[in-house]
């Protein structure tokens, strides 16, 4: 098993054919910002509770939902926010 293997199966019980299957259905890109996403650069996303795996995203979209606890109405709260000043 490969250590990338290990390391995907161990954080999020998947395996590469898992989070190859997870980025194709995704076309290649991040489902928060709409770029395009490089196979090898993505970051799991999951569920912190439940460990569920959501998607693959950008490191920093990734970070940015996760510094806003993953709390819908903390995300939306934010988006409120920017769109006043937009």
């Amino acid at each position: 098993m490969s250590r990338r293997d290990r390391n995907l199966k161990y954080r999020y019980g998947i395996n590469s054919d898992i989070y190859d299957s997870i980025y194709d259905e995704q076309q290649g890109v991040c489902p928060v910002c709409g770029l395009p996403l490089e196979r090898e650069e993505g970051h799991i996303d999951h569920d912190h509770n439940t460990g569920e795996v959501r998607g693959i995203l950008h490191p920093k979209c990734n970070m940015g939902i996760g510094k806003l606890d993953d709390d819908p109405n903390k995300i939306q709260r934010a988006l409120d926010y920017l769109n006043k000043y937009m």
